[in-house]
């Protein structure tokens, strides 16, 4: 196994890890991507509705993570740090701490249970 397929091995079992800290409802675990049956599966399962796919990489992920540091350093307390961002002709993404998914989950929910103006709803500016 080439170096690389270890890290990924390594960063898909430790996010596994993770998942069943955080939600541990599901059935996380690996897909059957990893017995090279690589047909488009998922990198991680366990929620039906999710496509995860795991990277975990050092190259060009500097700026993003002083992106994070920076909403950490600024975020007043109870506040959660999300990094929403953009290239040009590209979508927006949001990044989040994955130990603060779960309250971002939780707060976009009662946003969503409560009446919010269709003006403040536009997806693309």
């Amino acid at each position: 196994m080439t170096n690389s397929k270890q890290k990924g091995k390594r960063g898909e079992l430790e996010l596994v890890k993770m998942l069943k800290k955080l939600f541990p409802g599901p059935n996380w675990r690996r897909s059957q991507q990893y017995c090279g049956m690589d047909d488009g599966e998922p990198d991680v399962v366990g929620v039906h509705s999710l496509h995860i796919e795991c990277k975990r990489v050092e190259s060009g992920t500097k700026t993003l993570y002083k992106w994070i540091d920076q909403a950490e350093r600024d975020a007043d307390s109870g506040q959660i740090p999300v990094v929403m961002h953009r290239a040009s002709l590209q979508p927006w993404l949001v990044i989040v701490p994955l130990d603060r998914l779960k309250d971002l989950v939780v707060e976009v929910d009662t946003l969503l249970s409560k009446d919010i103006p269709e003006s403040c709803t536009s997806s693309r500016d």
